[in-house]
């Protein structure tokens, strides 16, 4: 009679704690993906100021002021060579 209730015990303790065990490893799952999300966030703010940041360094009125402070000459119409580049 003391077999059994022993047997029970243990096989008692052995589904709580792997119950437990499942339960520590589910809490750090869910802080690595709060982790990520949070990281995936910054860098899609951090994405959107160098992406302003480019398009302020490609602008005319900067590319134009560029050129006047270095004396650069406008070229003609027909000089011109526009170039297309993917991304």
């Amino acid at each position: 009679m003391n077999l059994r209730y022993f047997l029970f015990l243990i096989i008692l303790f052995g589904i709580v704690f792997f119950y437990l065990r499942q339960q520590i490893e589910i809490t750090k799952i869910q802080y690595k993906i709060k982790d990520t999300f949070d990281k995936i966030s910054i860098l899609d703010i951090e994405n959107k100021q160098l992406s302003v940041q480019i398009e302020s360094l490609k602008s005319y009125a900067r590319l134009e002021e560029f050129a006047t402070k270095n004396n650069f000459i406008k070229p003609n119409f027909k000089e011109i060579k526009i170039v297309y580049y993917k991304n």
